[in-house]
């Protein structure tokens, strides 16, 4: 496998995105279809900032990612990382790395993840990358998130 190819997400993309986001969580009772996800993902505000890429790999998309100012939170991001938990330690190392990039040239304050609190493997992947259990919340149908969080140096 050759490093993925980084480019901001077309139109026709979107599809494969949210393909690849319900495969993500397949795994995960209760995750259930992530289209409200992606329409969140569409419909940013454009008064915030955010930075976001697909990772291309063979000529499919094999990753999404994204850093998002938080609303009233100057130089605090939100992230996401989604790929393939069989691709999470090539294609989603990159996109990690790629993030921690954007967020040393910013100079941001903080990251965080919200992650389903079932899904053990990417919460630990996080962990080992320096990001830290914050606190759990409620996110509805009996499903609790993990925040994890991380301050610079990134």
């Amino acid at each position: 496998m050759a490093d993925p190819i980084f480019r901001f997400p077309e139109d026709s993309d979107w599809p494969r995105i949210l393909r690849l986001a319900n495969e993500s969580v397949r795994h995960l009772p209760g995750a259930g279809d992530q289209g409200a996800w992606l329409a969140n993902r569409r419909e940013f505000p454009p008064e915030r900032c955010r930075e976001h890429f697909v990772a291309v790999d063979d000529g499919e998309i094999a990753g999404y990612a994204a850093m998002e100012e938080l609303p009233g939170d100057y130089l605090r991001f939100r992230l996401f990382v989604v790929t393939l938990p069989s691709t999470r330690v090539n294609i989603g190392e990159s996109m990690i790395q790629r993030l921690l990039a954007r967020l040393r040239a910013c100079t941001a304050a903080e990251a965080r993840f919200v992650e389903y609190a079932s899904d053990d493997g990417f919460i630990a992947f996080l962990e080992a990358r320096g990001f830290h259990r914050a606190r759990v919340v409620a996110i509805g149908n009996d499903l609790d998130a993990i925040v994890l969080t991380r301050l610079p140096p990134f």
